[in-house]
């Protein structure tokens, strides 16, 4: 089975991740049937494909075609993925920045990626959206911020969208 997320896990190593400490050996003895790597391919599996929350992430990674091409054994289990979830988030921001690293080593970020920022203006009506600054219009706009990366034409790796003028990745 191809999927874009196929594709970009031939070119990530994720095995990195088992050196942060958030991610060692339970200190009660108990071992880690799943491992950080396979965690986090179906987690971007699953938020490629919009599936939010560790019940339908279960979900979705008991389809075996699935858990086998993010390289589990066997399919993980909706507590394992709130603990992964959790523990993660203490360094996604750090993970997040290394791939990126990792990628612009393997391939020059102008030939395989595109970075695409744009307003969205709103209605003032929605209680959500706040004032942000253009910078390429030199004009205040009521809104928000977009950011949108693709790798090539087709593979979305990463899209935020912020009410304040600087987005989070």
């Amino acid at each position: 089975m191809e999927t874009e997320t196929a594709a970009l896990f031939e070119h990530l190593d994720f095995s990195f991740l088992v050196d942060y400490s958030v991610f060692a050996p339970d200190p009660r003895g108990r071992t880690r049937v799943h491992q950080p790597p396979e965690l986090l391919k179906g987690f971007l599996h699953c938020f490629y494909h919009d599936i939010y929350g560790p019940r339908p992430m279960a979900q979705e990674l008991h389809n075996e075609d699935v858990w086998r091409q993010c390289g589990f054994t066997r399919p993980p289990g909706r507590r394992t993925l709130e603990r992964f979830i959790t523990d993660f988030a203490f360094v996604a921001e750090d993970v997040f920045i290394t791939l990126v690293h990792e990628l612009a080593e393997q391939v020059p970020l102008g030939k395989l990626y595109r970075i695409d920022g744009t307003d969205i203006p709103v209605d003032q009506q929605d209680d959500e959206a706040e004032w942000n600054y253009d910078h390429a219009e030199d004009d205040f706009y009521y809104g928000y911020g977009c950011c949108l990366v693709t790798a090539g034409t087709t593979i979305m790796l990463k899209m935020t969208s912020t009410t304040g003028t600087a987005a989070v990745w």
